[in-house]
């Protein structure tokens, strides 16, 4: 079995988006192997989403796979207000903390 798809990548090398038609030639693969090499892509997604965030995950936790069906969204769990708060530069956090206290006085 082949599976074609279409993709856009960005190079590190000049910054220009490149659009590439990519077959996977799947002839050769049993389901065990389909399956280990998406355990791997999941894992690898997981520990991406958490080094983005600056979170050490737990030393046992679950990735639902349904979570990262095609056309399904990644749940967001909801952002701790110090993990806001972190993204934003200093003068948008000190901006955004102004306007907080002068609504509370």
């Amino acid at each position: 079995m082949k599976a074609e798809t279409f993709v856009t990548a960005s190079t590190k090398i000049n910054n220009v988006s490149h659009k590439s038609h990519v077959t996977i030639d799947w002839s050769g693969m049993t389901d065990d192997d389909v399956q280990a090499l998406a355990q791997r892509s999941l894992v690898i997604r997981k520990q991406n989403a958490d080094r983005t965030k600056g979170i050490v995950p737990p030393e046992r936790y679950t990735i639902m796979a349904t979570d990262y069906k095609i056309g399904a969204r990644t749940p967001q769990a909801p952002m701790d207000p110090r993990e806001a708060l972190a993204k934003l530069s200093p003068e948008e956090a000190l901006k955004l903390l102004q306007e907080i206290v002068s609504k509370a006085q």
